[in-house]
């Protein structure tokens, strides 16, 4: 009729005060006896030793009042509070599986959108090459869009002593460039001219035509008031390619209105400079050159 707190004792047929033992002469501990509940003891002829311990555990008792059925698993709400639910064969699979790797290999990649919409689901997993790519809603890797993936400058001038050109060489690797000139200024107004080259420099395809027509429309040039700070930027596609046409478009221009030209002869250049049409020292600026293979 009581619960345990430690050591206890019992006085059977007026032995006297006999102690309770458990696994032989082991003194009980707190809770081992539970009040209302059955137990069998043995005298030894010098303890009474319990034939079991039925101490009831709330967490075991819990489980014990729940009454499971196939394919269900047992959860805990809270501290010795539990439920059941249903587990699919999916689910099974999951759990039972040997490592991270045979877990994943169980889900379904993404679904990319083909026009309809698609299914979420596990990242397409990239394949050799893939390293510069990006993934697309429609489920594919790709390439950054042209207009922005020039990634770092292959090529960088910036002022520090007067020249009157300014030479970029050994771009064979690249098929377009990208040319950024600002803050550039020369002693006196001329005009800025770009001109290949098809042996890294030794020599150059000069041309006096700045425009589409006329002439041999062998070099791109741009032509703007360089006195004071000017900007351009010129795009050259094909620019290490044996076809045509090489175009090198002027997309911005700070100074008179842009000149576009086109290199209509089938050769691969791997250089280039900017010149002016005089000999005006260039006295400031900076230009960058970034290419695309």
């Amino acid at each position: 009729n009581f619960t345990n707190s430690g050591a206890a004792t019992i006085n059977v047929d007026g032995l006297g005060a006999k102690s309770i033992t458990k696994l032989g002469a082991t003194a009980l501990a707190s809770g081992d006896i539970t009040s209302g509940r059955t137990y069998t003891l043995v005298y030894d002829g010098t303890q009474f030793q319990v034939g079991e311990i039925n101490a009831l555990d709330p967490t075991l008792s819990t489980i014990a009042a729940l009454t499971p059925t196939t394919d269900q698993m047992i959860y805990f709400t809270g501290t010795d509070t539990a439920a059941t639910y249903s587990l699919t064969s999916a689910g099974r699979s999951m759990a039972s599986a040997a490592s991270a790797t045979a877990q994943t290999a169980l889900l379904n990649e993404f679904t990319g959108d083909s026009g309809s919409g698609g299914l979420k689901g596990l990242v397409k997993a990239p394949i050799a090459g893939d390293s510069g790519k990006y993934l697309k809603g429609d489920g594919t890797w790709s390439t950054l869009n042209p207009a922005i993936s020039w990634g770092a400058p292959v090529a960088t001038w910036t002022w520090s002593t007067n020249v009157t050109e300014i030479a970029f060489t050994g771009l064979s690797a690249y098929s377009e460039l990208l040319i950024i000139a600002y803050d550039v200024t020369t002693a006196s107004s001329v005009a800025i001219q770009l001109q290949w080259s098809i042996d890294n420099g030794s020599t150059y395809i000069s041309t006096s035509t700045y425009g589409r027509s006329g002439g041999a429309t062998t070099s791109a040039s741009v032509r703007f008031t360089a006195a004071t700070a000017s900007a351009y930027v010129v795009h050259i596609l094909n620019f290490n390619t044996a076809s045509y046409p090489s175009t090198a478009i002027s997309l911005m221009d700070a100074g008179t209105s842009p000149m576009l030209s086109v290199d209509t002869t089938l050769r691969a250049k791997n250089a280039f400079k900017i010149l002016n049409s005089g000999t005006a020292n260039f006295t400031a600026g900076t230009i960058r050159v970034y290419g695309k293979a």
